[in-house]
């Protein structure tokens, strides 16, 4: 396995969702910055870093990914977004799976996944993953950056 950072599994969400026909755009930062945000067309896919662990030579990040899209004031469409995003975020879990990634992550086979009804300020339903990325890293002296 090759030593991945923070920003490139970022980049592989950002490519995964950009890929996918039915995401409009990717964010990243903390819910309260998603509320904030200008640049949300949904359904969205949104990350935030909840944590990171080491144990051993394994380097471990977990990844809230929200998969969101608009609830409409009359309800219409709540059963329609909360099947569709979870449609969506079962796609991100198998993409972000995918033996394309061996060299850089695994992903345990468990996700916990949370509904979000009506959530946020914009009135969101959809659902939470709760993805852990696992990789082996190198713990050498000779790697740290010197001066």
């Amino acid at each position: 396995m090759k030593n991945t950072s923070l920003n490139q599994i970022l980049n592989a969400v950002q490519s995964v969702s950009e890929s996918h026909a039915q995401i409009n755009s990717f964010g990243f930062g903390t819910i309260d910055d998603l509320a904030a945000s200008t640049q949300v067309h949904y359904p969205t896919l949104w990350c935030d870093c909840s944590g990171a662990s080491i144990e051993g030579k394994t380097l471990s990040i977990s990844l809230d990914i929200y998969i969101l899209d608009v609830q409409k004031d009359d309800m219409i469409n709540e059963q329609d977004t909360v099947s569709d995003t979870l449609q969506i975020i079962e796609d991100v879990y198998a993409a972000l799976s995918d033996p394309t990634y061996r060299d850089n992550w695994t992903i345990p086979y468990a996700l916990q996944l949370s509904i979000c009804r009506e959530a946020y300020t914009d009135k969101v339903n959809g659902w939470k993953g709760a993805f852990i990325f696992e990789m082996e890293q190198t713990r050498d002296r000779c790697q740290i950056p010197s001066k």
